[in-house]
């Protein structure tokens, strides 16, 4: 905040405007953020504990130098030179890059244990016993505006800051979209940047020029009018991707550069080498991430990848029930998945997740917000109809009261899922 070039870029009017900036950080990590913490308790937050330590260290330098170029008086913050409190700034910078570098953990551990965790009773009891006076909370809410594009001529020619989103909404979909972090997180950097070995690259080189070779020009302008879009397209048969496949190894490392890539049949045949024994949680959420948008896709990774993989349903079954909605576009892949095993023999034993997956599959199907047959919701039907193949299911759902409400319902959609479940199962 003090650097010259922040007003030269006209970020600050000032030399003298970083000094409010450095007098607020320093007093909310000395005194101010300690409202939120309950008398007798140390400070536990990271960020907190971030704040603490810089303040602390400032303050701590300032007392050995004797410059007392910053002081605490009680709860009063005195600072008296500005660009000593910068210097001291710069020291710990310095310090915690060097930590950092050279993995010094009992350095790393001694700061924090020193300067972020405890707090001085006395102290704590004035701020606390001050600050009930307020009747006022200690956090803030505050509400970001999304940035719209604006388009023209093929082009972005303005970003239009809007408004309209509602704080509860705004946490409702930060937790959505940002809750998730990948229990192994270097699995989702080796799908991002699937780099290959000179042999696997040559693979490739030679996979495409046959892909090309064999490029059907009418099929892909055909799929691309239907909504099909790829970066290419070569139209190729499922058949002739097939059989290209078959001619590859069985190669995580290779499987991962295809999904990576913008064609079509290079994507495709990713899904078909995959060798299942490798595939982990984490690497089937950030594949299905990549497709849940793609019809073809989506239905081929179904097929080609899900298929071979016994505990997948497992994971549709996490992704459907999920109770912070993380995987919420995942879930007319799940039930394609869901779908697609209980033909070929999966049971789902347990009674309790039995209700729960038939209220979920309910659910999605009599979403009011909808007033089409969206994709989740023609999965759903899919799923339920296959899953009423079995006679015990098959009851269940035919005494679900939902069936003759959505019967008797002024929405033809919700009269259509109603027919056609009773169509497919009542013949018990």
């Amino acid at each position: 905040m003090a650097d010259d070039k922040l007003i030269e870029l006209g970020l600050l009017p000032n030399k003298e405007a970083y000094k409010a900036c450095y007098y607020r950080y320093l007093l909310n990590g000395l005194v101010t953020q300690l409202v939120r913490i309950p008398l007798g308790k140390n400070i536990e937050e990271a960020h907190m504990r971030n704040r603490a330590l810089i303040a602390r260290y400032i303050l701590a330098r300032s007392e050995e130098e004797g410059q007392k170029a910053l002081e605490l008086q009680g709860l009063e913050l005195i600072i008296r030179d500005y660009e000593a409190v910068r210097g001291f700034v710069a020291e710990l910078l310095c310090e915690i890059q060097r930590v950092k570098s050279e993995g010094d953990f009992s350095k790393a551990k001694a700061l924090v244990e020193h300067y972020a965790v405890s707090i001085d009773r006395n102290l704590h009891e004035e701020v606390l016993e001050r600050y009930v006076k307020l009747d006022i909370a200690p956090y803030k809410g505050f509400v970001n505006p999304r940035l719209d594009l604006v388009f023209e001529d093929g082009g972005i020619v303005d970003v239009v800051p809007n408004y309209s989103e509602t704080y509860e909404e705004q946490m409702l979909r930060y937790s959505r979209e940002y809750s998730f972090l990948p229990a192994e997180p270097n699995r989702i950097e080796e799908h991002k940047h699937a780099y290959l070995n000179d042999s696997l690259a040559r693979e490739v080189k030679e996979l495409r020029k046959s892909l090309r070779r064999a490029m059907d020009g009418v099929v892909a302008t055909s799929m691309r009018k239907k909504g099909l879009n790829y970066g290419i397209n070569f139209g190729l048969t499922l058949e002739h991707i097939k059989a290209r496949a078959e001619k590859l190894p069985q190669s995580a490392e290779l499987a991962r550069h295809l999904l990576s890539r913008d064609v079509r049949e290079l994507k495709i045949i990713g899904q078909m080498i995959y060798p299942v024994e490798e595939l982990r949680f984490t690497d089937a959420c950030y594949i299905a991430s990549k497709v849940f948008s793609n019809v073809e896709l989506r239905d081929y990774l179904a097929k080609n990848l899900f298929d071979r993989v016994d505990y997948a349903p497992d994971w549709a079954i996490h992704w459907l029930l999920d109770d912070k909605g993380r995987y919420e576009d995942l879930e007319p892949l799940a039930y394609i998945i869901l779908a697609r095993h209980l033909m070929r023999g999966y049971q789902i034993t347990n009674d309790l997740l039995r209700d729960r997956l038939l209220n979920q599959a309910f659910e999605t199907l009599g979403n009011d917000d909808e007033e089409r047959i969206t994709m989740p919701r023609s999965t759903a039907l899919l799923f339920i109809k296959r899953w009423g193949r079995n006679e015990v299911i098959a009851k269940q759902i035919l005494a679900r009261p939902e069936l003759k409400t959505w019967q008797n319902s002024d929405s033809p959609i919700l009269q259509e899922f109603a027919n056609d479940i009773l169509f497919e199962l009542d013949f018990q």
